[in-house]
C-alpha cells in the first residue's frame, strides 16, 4: 500500500490502483487498501466505484477517522460540499485533534465562502500542528480569496518549506505572486 500511495502522489493513478487491486488480493480486508483506492477512483472520474470502495474501507473500520476524512475529500473533489463537511465533522467527532479534517473542512467552508468558518477551520489544524501543510495551504487560500496576497505569498511559501514537491502550494505561490504583481 506504501508503493500505492507513492505511486498515487507522483502522478501514476493507474500503476496506484494496480498496486492496490494486488494489496486486495493479498488481503481481502485492508481498510487503507480500500479507503486510498476508493479516493483514487473519485479523482480520476471513477464515482461510484470510487465511493463503493470508501464506503467498504469505512465498514471495515468505522472508528477510524481516516476514512471519513477521505471520503470528505473525495465528495470536496466532486464539489459535493455539505457532504464533505458531514465526512469532516465524522473524521473530527472520532479524532477531536485530527488537523487534517480541520484544515481540509476549512479549505470547503472558504469554497462555499463561509470565510469566517473557513479560517477558524485551518487556524484551528494549525494551532494542533504548526507544521500542517494543509493548513498553511488553506490559510493562503483564504488570503487570495481576501486579495491579501502578501499573506497569502507567506503562507504558500511556508507549505512549500514542508513539502517542496507539492503542485498545489506551487500553485498557491504563483496564484499570490500574480496578485501582487497586478496591483
Amino acid at each position: 500500500s506504501v508503493r500505492a500511495v507513492a505511486r498515487y502522489l507522483i502522478g501514476d493513478p493507474q500503476g496506484s490502483e494496480a498496486d492496490f487491486n494486488r494489496a486486495l488480493q493479498i488481503n481481502a480486508n485492508s481498510f487503507l487498501a480500500y479507503a486510498y483506492r476508493g479516493f483514487i477512483k473519485v479523482n480520476a472520474g471513477n464515482k461510484e466505484s470510487g465511493f463503493a470502495d470508501l464506503a467498504k474501507a469505512i465498514a471495515i473500520s468505522p472508528k477510524n477517522p481516516l476514512g471519513y476524512n477521505l471520503r470528505g475529500q473525495a465528495y470536496a473533489a466532486v464539489e459535493d460540499y455539505p457532504r464533505a463537511i458531514t465526512e469532516f465533522n465524522r473524521s473530527i467527532e472520532i479524532k477531536p485533534n485530527y488537523e487534517l479534517a480541520y484544515s481540509r473542512r476549512g479549505i470547503v467552508y472558504i469554497r462555499q465562502k463561509k470565510f469566517q468558518k473557513g479560517l477558524a477551520d485551518v487556524e484551528k489544524a494549525l494551532q494542533i500542528n504548526p507544521n500542517s501543510e494543509s493548513g498553511y495551504q488553506g490559510r493562503a487560500i483564504y488570503y487570495v480569496n481576501q486579495k491579501d496576497f502578501r499573506r497569502s505569498l507567506a503562507d504558500a511559501n511556508r507549505a512549500i518549506d514542508i513539502n517542496a514537491a507539492s503542485p498545489d502550494s506551487q500553485f498557491l505561490r504563483g496564484v499570490s505572486y500574480i496578485g501582487l504583481n497586478n496591483r
